[in-house]
């Protein structure tokens, strides 16, 4: 790594610096260097089998943030040791474990939203496994940051955002939910915001949003006027798992509950709070996403798009797309581009 990017990394902030010194990656200049925010443009991993970008900025003193669009043919293993932060998480792609040197180690799936505490100086551990597309974005903030942000916030803390805020020795502790609908707009917003000073700005506040919206979510602020327990929360993340990878393969409602062993009422009720969703909404969705992906990474024509997400009429699908999404399918491809 160069002089000019050692200096670059010993000026940013400190959620971000342990970070990206602990990845060995390439930094890819933009044309127009000037931008907003301090962080780091586009980086490149060095490692055979790692395709795809990171990127880390910095939006206010003890709050950063790191974007992550990268594609994995063979497992990684990332290590870093961990700044006095708190982490919440936001995984719209890919499947990983989380852990620390002492062997605790916990799930982060996809379509997940989770905080992770660690002592401060300790290690992170991640295993990101083979032929995994990742495309995340990690919220980094100091003690000091969310106490002045997050003052007047009155709902239960979970033990470990508790003990971080207040000074108290943290231990490891990662919890993750289903990723909310709203955060995960704003999340792919996020990764497609263009470099330079406009896209900074937007970054900027999109970034404030989704974190005051993620905070919200991990401190169980509306889900305890829901009425929703811990379990059935945990239920309805293994409902959405059999869902992402049950492809062509749909299982009927009843199938579903006797998978899950649970009631078809209390099974649409959790999944509709939590998710924000019904469920054929939520397959819905996911056959939306899979054709916008397939329209910015193929040469497949819309018509085939449309069939294969079960659209007879290209039209009707053009009409879903655009409904989801705000662009048509031609938009799409051609913004992309």
């Amino acid at each position: 790594m160069g002089t000019v990017e050692q200096q670059r990394i010993a000026s940013l902030d400190p959620t971000l610096r342990p970070v990206i010194e602990a990845l060995d990656v390439q930094f890819e200049w933009p044309a127009n260097a000037f931008t907003r925010l301090q962080g780091t443009p586009r980086l490149r991993s060095r490692s055979e089998g790692v395709a795809g970008w990171m990127r880390g900025l910095t939006i206010r003193p003890g709050f950063s943030l790191v974007l992550n669009d990268t594609r994995h043919d063979a497992e990684q293993i990332y290590r870093h040791r961990c700044a006095d932060a708190l982490k919440f998480h936001v995984k719209l792609d890919g499947a990983s474990i989380v852990g620390n040197d002492q062997g605790l180690k916990s799930d982060v799936r996809k379509d997940q939203l989770s905080y992770l505490v660690l002592p401060p100086h300790s290690m992170k551990v991640e295993r990101v496994g083979g032929m995994t597309h990742e495309r995340s974005i990690t919220l980094i903030c100091e003690r000091e940051f969310l106490r002045a942000m997050f003052e007047e916030t009155r709902g239960t803390l979970p033990e470990g955002i508790g003990d971080f805020i207040a000074g108290r020795s943290p231990r490891f502790e990662h919890r993750g939910a289903p990723l909310p609908a709203k955060l995960r707009r704003m999340a792919e917003e996020l990764l497609d915001q263009p470099e330079g000073a406009l896209g900074d700005l937007m970054i900027e506040a999109k970034a404030i949003e989704l974190l005051c919206h993620a905070f919200t979510e991990v401190c169980d602020i509306p889900r305890n006027a829901d009425g929703i327990s811990a379990r059935a929360q945990r239920r309805v993340g293994d409902l959405v798992a059999i869902l992402d990878s049950e492809g062509a393969n749909s299982q009927s409602v009843g199938e579903l509950c006797r998978m899950l062993a649970w009631n078809e009422t209390q099974m649409m009720e959790s999944f509709k709070k939590v998710t924000g969703f019904t469920i054929s909404g939520y397959r819905h969705r996911l056959r939306m996403d899979e054709a916008l992906r397939r329209l910015r990474t193929s040469d497949a024509s819309i018509t085939e798009v449309a069939f294969d997400a079960g659209y007879e009429h290209s039209s009707n699908f053009a009409t879903a797309f655009k409904r989801t999404f705000g662009v048509s399918p031609t938009e799409a491809r051609t913004q992309y581009f």
